[in-house]
């Protein structure tokens, strides 16, 4: 999988990083089948081409992996679109994080976009997605 957010040589940063909201509450158990909404303050006046970038990230056979999420105008993402992902979790920690973005281009092989961080990411926040 490619790495999250993808991006081009950093530039400063020129906004505030999102803020977490409780949503899911930092350390929240959730059970395979459970909406899973992740949720952010939204940062004032962006440009129209800035874009939350979400970061989630798991661990699977002891190798640290980081979940395709697209870039989102909106400050939700329903992570539970993706229902494999609990069983792709040895123990069930997901670790997730926004930063924003200016999309620049589109990757042509990936269909990825590239941007330039506008901000630093937000705090990384926790929760856990078993399966049972």
């Amino acid at each position: 999988m490619p790495p999250n957010p993808t991006t081009t040589p950093a530039a400063p940063a020129s906004v505030m990083p999102p803020l977490l909201l409780e949503a899911p509450v930092e350390g929240t158990v959730f059970k395979v089948g459970d909406q899973v909404m992740l949720r952010w303050k939204p940062v004032p006046d962006l440009p129209e081409d800035a874009y939350y970038a979400l970061t989630v990230a798991y661990c699977q056979d002891g190798v640290m992996w980081v979940d395709d999420t697209p870039w989102v105008q909106t400050n939700t993402w329903e992570l539970s679109l993706h229902a494999g992902l609990p069983q792709m979790s040895d123990d069930g920690l997901f670790r997730w994080t926004v930063r924003v973005m200016r999309q620049v281009a589109v990757d042509p092989e990936t269909g990825w976009p590239l941007g330039i961080a506008l901000s630093e990411p937000s705090e990384v926040w926790s929760f856990r997605w078993n399966e049972d």
